[in-house]
């Protein structure tokens, strides 16, 4: 007879990382198509396969766990902006490629609800600013700063130009995302022509 295998046990910090991912990937698809509000906490442990408790275990309430959603949509948005910006020549059309991947990033249907509409009003003004500055305004300001070095502009500026445009990008971002679906292809196309505009604006050809 054949000695019967025994499974070598899942480590509990592996067991708890597994379950934490699990109702990450459960909120973010429940947010997304229905939003924080209309998103139950028995929904959102039914969707991920776990237990209330295993909820509470990782985060203290709905809130936390939409903040740590939102961290995370903040961050991917950020990864597809910076890599847009590394692959154009030159700092000036950098920042009109990493404008138009945030307008498209930001707005796309998986991340548009969590990141533009229900964000504010769940994180408060304050909370919103401090993830805004994390990951995007920071990379927008050292943009901002190559492309005034690369056009043979004073660095004074550097910071009330970069929050001009980072509320544009926000603004236009909110304003292709409000349009009917079969709207949004023509705002961000009037938006894209906005932002090239703009950037020519702001900053001489080198």
């Amino acid at each position: 007879m054949q000695a019967r295998k025994h499974r070598k046990p899942v480590p509990k910090a592996q067991r708890r990382a597994a379950t934490r991912a699990a109702l990450m990937k459960a909120a973010r698809v429940l947010f997304a198509a229905k939003g924080y509000e209309a998103t139950g906490t028995e929904e959102l442990v039914a969707a991920a396969s776990v237990t209330r408790g295993a909820l509470y275990f990782h985060f203290k309430d709905k809130v936390d766990l939409f903040t740590a959603v939102f961290d995370d949509v903040s961050a991917e948005i950020r990864g597809i902006v910076d890599s847009a910006a590394d692959k154009a020549t030159g700092a000036r059309s950098a920042l009109v490629a990493g404008g138009n991947a945030f307008l498209d990033a930001a707005t796309e249907e998986s991340r548009r609800r969590i990141y533009l509409v229900d964000a504010l009003s769940v994180l408060g003004l304050g909370t919103w600013r401090a993830f805004d500055e994390k990951h995007g305004t920071s990379s927008l300001r050292a943009g901002v700063r190559a492309a005034m070095l690369e056009g043979g502009l004073g660095q004074r500026a550097a910071e009330p130009i970069t929050r001009v445009l980072n509320g544009a990008f926000n603004d236009l971002a909110i304003w292709i995302s409000e349009a009917p679906p079969e709207e949004r292809a023509t705002r961000r196309a009037a938006a894209r022509r906005a932002v090239a505009a703009t950037i020519a604006g702001l900053f001489p050809e080198p």
